[in-house]
């Protein structure tokens, strides 16, 4: 069965000097449905950019490829948790689960 998550990709380097080999750190979050009812797309994106930044601050900041720099997106997605049903999510905040990927 599918769910409507978010997953936040932090994107090592610059735009323009990133290829598809650039390291790339990817965070699944998954809000309460009254959350998602509630919040606009766009604030939904931000929340789940900020609860990735949280989780993934200390492991940006020792890892030598995100030293020039890095970049944040957010998108919904629908993804099959069925593998995740068995993970404890590496963080909760207000309802959300997150985890890193």
């Amino acid at each position: 069965m599918k769910t409507e998550v978010y997953r936040a990709y932090c994107t090592a380097g610059t735009p323009i000097i990133r290829t598809r080999e650039t390291p790339v750190k990817m965070v699944t979050i998954q809000f309460p449905d009254e959350v998602l009812r509630r919040l606009p797309p766009v604030e939904a994106q931000r929340k789940a950019i900020d609860y990735a930044n949280e989780l993934l601050q200390n492991e940006i900041l020792n890892d030598p490829n995100f030293k020039a720099g890095f970049g944040w997106e957010a998108r919904k997605e629908e993804v099959d948790l069925s593998d995740y049903e068995y993970c404890t999510p590496n963080m909760q905040r207000a309802g959300a689960k997150v985890w890193l990927n």
